[in-house]
C-alpha cells in the first residue's frame, strides 16, 4: 500500500505496519489509522503519520530514549481496551512539541500501543510526571562522501 505524506512524500507501507487508534488521538479523533516512520535526520525521533491525511504527523520519542530510567505508569483501566497482557507487548511514545526553549516531550500523556494487536491509545499517566520535559535532540551528523 502507498500513502502520501507532506513530510516524507509518497511511501510504501505494509498493512502490518498500520496502527489502529479506535478513538483517534485527543484533538485528532477523526484519524484512526497511523504508521510510525523513523526520522532519518534526528536520532531516536520518529513520526506518527496519519495514513489518511498527508499533512497530519506527530513527532514522537520513546521513554527509554529520553532516559534509561524513564518509566511510564498508567491506570490499568485506561489500557484495558488494548488487550495488553504483558508490558513487553507495548510500544510507548511521548509526543514532542517545539517551543522557544527547544523540544519538549509530553510525559503526562503517553501513547500506548499493543504491538501484537496494533491497537493504540493516548492516556494520562498516573504518576506525578511533569507535564513536559526538555528533550535535547540534535540532527545526526551527515556522512561525507570521499
Amino acid at each position: 500500500m502507498e500513502i502520501d505524506t507532506t513530510r516524507f512524500g509518497r511511501i510504501s507501507i505494509g498493512s502490518e505496519q498500520i496502527l489502529c487508534f479506535p478513538e483517534g488521538l485527543p484533538g485528532l479523533e477523526d484519524f484512526q489509522q497511523w504508521v510510525v516512520i523513523a526520522d532519518r535526520k534526528v536520532k531516536h525521533m520518529a513520526w506518527l503519520q496519519s495514513v489518511t491525511e498527508p499533512a497530519v504527523a506527530l513527532p514522537v520519542i520513546r521513554p527509554r530514549d529520553l532516559s534509561p530510567k524513564q518509566r511510564v505508569r498508567v491506570h490499568r483501566g485506561d489500557v484495558a481496551s488494548l488487550g495488553i497482557r504483558d508490558p513487553s507487548d507495548c510500544w510507548v511514545a511521548f509526543v514532542v512539541n517545539k517551543d522557544t526553549a527547544g523540544l519538549r516531550a509530553n510525559l503526562r500523556a503517553p501513547i500506548i500501543v499493543n504491538r501484537q494487536l496494533r491497537l493504540g491509545r493516548q492516556v494520562i499517566a498516573k504518576d506525578d510526571a511533569m507535564l513536559h520535559d526538555f528533550v535535547s535532540i540534535a540532527p545526526q551528523a551527515r556522512r561525507r562522501a570521499a
